[in-house]
Formats: C-alpha cells, sequence, structure tokens
C-alpha cells in the first residue's frame, strides 16, 4: 500500500484550462520508486460498470515529468498502473473516512 507523505504527496498547482482560465488543481507527486519526480493530476475521473465488475476510468495531466520524457510516460503501462492503483487506494481511504455524525438539530422538514 502507498503512503501519503513517503511514496507520494498532494501539493497545489497552478494550471491553465482549454476554457481560459487559471486555476489551481490538487496535483500528486510521486516521491520514491520508478517514477520519482513526476507530478500530474487527475481529470475525469469516473467509475464505469461492465456486467458485475466496475473498473476506474481516469484521465490525467503530466505536469512535470521529473527526469522521465513525456511521451515514454504516456505510453508507459507501469505509470498507468501506479496511477490507476494510487488512485484506488485515495478513493478508498476518503470511503472509509468517518462520517461527521454530530448533529446537534433535528431537521425541519415541513
Amino acid at each position: 500500500m502507498l503512503k501519503e507523505d513517503v511514496d507520494y504527496r498532494f501539493f497545489d498547482l497552478d494550471y491553465h484550462f482549454a476554457d481560459g482560465e487559471d486555476r489551481k488543481v490538487t496535483a500528486i507527486e510521486i516521491l520514491k520508486g520508478k517514477f520519482t519526480g513526476v507530478a500530474y493530476h487527475y481529470t475525469n475521473v469516473r467509475v464505469v460498470e461492465e456486467g458485475m465488475v466496475a473498473r476506474l476510468q481516469f484521465g490525467y495531466v503530466i505536469g512535470h515529468p521529473g527526469e522521465h520524457d513525456v511521451e515514454a510516460l504516456k505510453s508507459d503501462q507501469d505509470f498507468v498502473t501506479f496511477m490507476g492503483v494510487l488512485l484506488e487506494q485515495i478513493l478508498e481511504k476518503k470511503t472509509n473516512e468517518p462520517i461527521r455524525a454530530d448533529y446537534n438539530q433535528e431537521p425541519d422538514l415541513q
């Protein structure tokens, strides 16, 4: 299992979108392993159901390739697999986080 701040870290990245807007996105920098120094962010993440199986589908933008060639990264199945495994772990962690349950008032449903 990959560990935040050991194997990867989140950071804010200024990104120029196609609509002309400049906004911050949450990006990921890989800190250890074959892809050390690569920074990227996910785009268009969704779950695609195929019969009884669901799989993650995502796009990505490489913000900084580290010591790697961008085109080589895009065609490297190990890199795509790494991003998929990390995305799955991030989503599982978020899904398993406790939901705030300290409601002090009853809802006013009239």
